[in-house]
C-alpha cells in the first residue's frame, strides 16, 4: 500500500530561488513477484481447507441426524411389536377366561398370563418419555425448536434397508473414498498453505525496493530578477532496505517449513484413523446383516411355528400357560433382536457415509 507524507519546515530553508515552506511524499514499496504469488497461494489454500472443514462437518451432521432418526424409528418399533404382544396376550388371556368359567382351565393360569400383561403394560409410559427425548435430540441438531403442547410428534417414513445396496461390498474402492474425504482434504490444503507460506519468507533475504517522490513547496525569492524563482523542486526516490538478520529470517522460515511437515504427518494419521473406523464400521455392516438374515430366514419362522404349535397343544390340553407364554416372550425377543440389527446397520450405514463423504454416486444428496 502506498504511503503519503507530509513535512513542514518549521524554520524556512533559504535557497537562491525562495524559501522553502513544506514538502508532500508519496512512497510505494514494490514486493518481488514470488513472494506475491506465493502469499496468493497461501491464502487460496487456506480458504480452501476452511471450505472442506465445512463439508466435513456437514457429513459429521449428516451422520448424528441419522443416529438420531434410526433411533427414533427403533423406539417406534419396539413399542410397536410390544403393542401387538399385548394384543396377543389380551386374546389369550380372553381365551383363558372363558376356559376358567366352563371348567376347563384352573384360575392359576388367568393369574399367570395377567401378571405378564401387566409387566408388560409398562412400556407406554416408557415409551412416551423415551420418544418426547429422542424428538428434542433431533430438533436440537436440525436447529429447531421444540414442538408446541398438542402438536404431531415427528413422523417416521423411512425404513431400514434402503442404503444397504450402496458400494459397500468393495472396500478398497471405500478405502479410497475415504483418503478422499474433505476433512483430509482441509489437512492437504493447510499443509500446502504452510508450504507456499515458507516459500514466501524466502524474500526476506531480497532487499526491499521503494520507490517515490518528494514535492517540496518554495515560496518566491526575496530578491527581484532571480530566474526560476518560487520554482517547485520535485525529487524521484528510490530505497533500498538491507537485509541484515538472516539467523531470524531461516527460523522463520524453518518454523514454517516444520509446520508443513508437522500438517503432512497429521494428514498421514488422520487417514490411518479413517481407515481403521471405515473397516471397523465395514465389520459392523456386514455383522448387522447377518443377524438379520438370521433372524429373518431362520429364527423367526422358527419361534412362529414354535409358538403356534405350543398355542394349539395348550389349547387342546396337552401344554401349559407357561409354555405358551415362554414361547410368546422368546419370539419378542426374536423381533426385538431383527429391530436391533436393523437399527445397527443403519448406524454402520450412516458412519460410512460420513466416512466415504461425497465421493461415491449414492450419496443421499445427490439422490434426493
Amino acid at each position: 500500500e502506498p504511503m503519503v507524507g507530509y513535512g513542514l519546515f518549521v524554520r524556512a530553508v533559504e535557497t537562491r530561488v525562495g524559501a522553502q515552506q513544506h514538502r508532500l511524499s508519496i512512497r510505494q514499496a514494490i514486493p518481488w513477484l514470488s513472494q506475491i504469488r506465493a502469499r496468493e497461494d497461501a491464502a487460496t489454500s487456506k480458504a480452501r481447507a476452511l471450505a472442506k472443514r465445512l463439508e466435513a462437518l456437514t457429513l459429521k451432521l449428516e451422520r448424528r441426524v441419522a443416529e438420531a432418526y434410526w433411533r427414533l424409528w427403533l423406539l417406534d418399533e419396539s413399542h410397536r411389536l410390544r403393542s401387538e404382544h399385548d394384543a396377543v396376550m389380551e386374546t389369550m388371556a380372553g381365551v383363558i377366561r372363558g376356559r376358567v368359567e366352563t371348567g376347563i382351565a384352573n384360575a392359576h393360569d388367568l393369574g399367570q398370563i395377567d401378571l405378564s400383561i401387566a409387566r408388560h403394560h409398562d412400556h407406554e409410559g416408557k415409551y412416551s418419555e423415551q420418544r418426547q427425548a429422542a424428538e428434542a435430540a433431533i430438533l436440537s441438531l436440525i436447529g429447531s425448536p421444540p414442538p408446541e403442547p398438542g402438536q404431531h410428534p415427528l413422523p417416521v417414513t423411512d425404513k431400514p434397508g434402503i442404503g444397504n445396496q450402496r458400494p459397500w461390498r468393495e472396500p478398497a474402492a471405500m478405502l479410497a473414498r475415504v483418503r478422499n474425504h474433505p476433512g483430509i482434504e482441509a489437512i492437504a490444503d493447510q499443509a500446502v498453505a504452510s508450504q507456499k507460506h515458507a516459500e514466501s519468507l524466502a524474500a526476506l533475504y531480497l532487499p526491499r525496493i521503494r520507490v517515490g517522490m518528494d514535492y517540496i513547496a518554495t515560496s518566491e525569492a526575496s530578491m527581484a530578477d532571480v530566474a526560476g524563482s518560487g520554482k517547485d523542486p520535485m525529487v524521484l526516490a528510490v530505497e533500498l532496505t538491507i537485509p541484515l538478520w538472516h539467523n531470524n529470517y531461516r527460523a522463520a522460515e524453518e518454523a514454517a517449513r516444520t509446520r508443513t511437515q508437522s500438517q503432512n504427518a497429521k494428514r498421514q494419521s488422520a487417514i490411518r484413523k479413517a481407515e481403521a473406523k471405515a473397516l471397523s464400521a465395514l465389520a459392523n455392516l456386514r455383522d448387522a446383516q447377518r443377524r438379520i438374515d438370521l433372524f429373518s430366514n431362520t429364527l423367526l419362522p422358527a419361534a412362529q411355528s414354535t409358538f403356534g404349535a405350543v398355542l394349539g397343544t395348550y389349547q387342546t390340553g396337552r401344554s401349559t400357560i407357561a409354555a405358551a407364554l415362554l414361547a410368546e416372550r422368546e419370539l419378542l425377543e426374536l423381533q426385538l433382536g431383527l429391530a436391533k440389527s436393523r437399527f445397527d446397520e443403519e448406524l454402520a450405514i450412516a458412519a460410512l457415509t460420513e466416512l466415504a463423504g461425497d465421493n461415491w454416486p449414492n450419496h443421499p444428496q445427490k439422490t434426493k
